[in-house]
């Protein structure tokens, strides 16, 4: 089914076209979720600038990303991928960037275990899937 993904393509825009966009992103407290459909919504070309705000939950009194989500490596790793989908005068998206590589690279220097997340979380880092082709990530 490797390359099958763009035989999709219209059903995807017609459920995309379908989301509430707003009240899913901002209903959701999970980093996983709401990192993944943000990246799905921006790289199907819609304008959701303006909810870049929904990552400000994550943040703490501070404004620095809450060290809790170190622990949830797959949003980690989504977040890490979304943030490369940011333009310019998303500071929040490029605070995202820092925080993903810096606990993404620790977490891979203190992990012993060649897990398919270690896995994941070296390719991502070596090359964000947003800069690889489409066709070739489809499994």
């Amino acid at each position: 089914m490797s390359g099958s993904g763009y035989h999709f393509e219209m059903e995807i825009e017609k459920e995309l076209a379908q989301l509430n966009h707003t009240q899913f992103l901002n209903n959701d407290d999970d980093l996983y979720s709401v990192s993944l459909h943000f990246r799905l919504l921006r790289q199907h070309g819609d304008n959701v600038s303006f909810e870049t705000d929904v990552f400000s939950k994550f943040k703490n009194d501070k404004g620095m990303f809450k060290t809790s989500l170190v622990a949830d490596i797959q949003g980690m790793l989504c977040l890490y991928e979304a943030s490369y989908l940011g333009v310019h005068g998303e500071d929040i998206l490029d605070d995202a960037l820092k925080f993903t590589t810096n606990h993404l690279k620790s977490y891979i220097s203190a992990t012993n275990v060649d897990s398919l997340l270690t896995r994941q979380a070296k390719h991502a880092l070596k090359q964000s899937y947003h800069y690889g082709l489409p066709r070739l990530r489809d499994h």
